[in-house]
């Protein structure tokens, strides 16, 4: 195995004898993994944070030796990523219950996966994009997870924040909008037919007074519109949401 950060003993509420043998095929199987896509690896205790097991792939990519990680234990995940990304989670995993009591009974806790993107910053101290999967591998007798599996892959794309709660029963995504700082429905962030159109005549060099006559609406409703865009795809400006719409194929 790559490495065993944690001992078993750091899991709080499993039965040692009783879970070893599943928690070894798990970690087994995620190494086997790890190695067959050529992708980063890891597994962390949900109630701490803690990893219980790392990837080479993952050490490979923050520089980081196995008897380093495990000499900084809890800390090892915190310290591989970019302080700023650090301090988002801070204010997003304030949200993250509210999301789950909302839209997602008891029995759907073991059928969520989680998608973001942070910077892994290297023991170098550079900055390396990752897209992140986080998906529950072991649960309570409750149904409460556990251990999660997270898979992280360098990301080919130019950085945004993200971060998406899929519920698999329901077929439904809750992604986090920055700029109202919540999770919102995926439905709630679709735009309508005008404000495609109004993304379309930007990306074209088309200025405000052109955009109005064109659609035949007035500056100020104009305006309205691009405040709208700009709320639902959680960016600071336009041209930030015309790269967006074009980079997701919206428009």
């Amino acid at each position: 195995m790559s490495g065993l950060v944690t001992s078993y003993q750091e899991t709080a509420g499993l039965h040692i004898d009783s879970y070893k043998l599943v928690i070894d095929d798990i970690i087994r199987r995620i190494e086997i993994y790890s190695q067959a896509m050529g992708n980063a690896a890891y597994i962390s205790i949900n109630r701490t944070g803690m990893p219980l097991f790392v990837s080479d792939k993952y050490l490979e990519l923050t520089g980081y030796s196995n008897e380093e990680a495990k000499e900084l234990g809890l800390d090892f995940l915190r310290k591989t990523i970019d302080p700023k990304d650090r301090a988002r989670f801070v204010k997003i995993e304030k949200e993250v219950p509210s999301c789950f009591a909302a839209w997602m009974s008891e029995s759907r806790l073991n059928n969520f996966i989680i998608q973001y993107n942070y910077r892994v910053l290297t023991k170098q101290e550079a900055l390396i994009p990752v897209d992140c999967t986080l998906v529950p591998v072991l649960f309570n007798e409750i149904g409460r997870p556990l251990l999660s599996a997270t898979y992280v892959k360098v990301a080919e794309e130019v950085y945004k924040p993200r971060f998406l709660i899929y519920d698999a029963i329901g077929d439904k995504r809750f992604i986090y909008n920055e700029r109202m700082n919540k999770f919102v429905h995926e439905e709630k962030v679709e735009l309508k037919m005008i404000e495609i159109e109004i993304l379309q005549l930007i990306a074209k060099g088309n200025r405000e007074q052109a955009i109005a006559r064109k659609l035949g609406i007035d500056i100020n409703l104009l305006k309205y519109y691009k405040k709208s865009i700009l709320t639902k795809f959680s960016v600071g400006n336009m041209p930030e949401a015309v790269y967006y719409a074009l980079r997701n194929g919206i428009i």
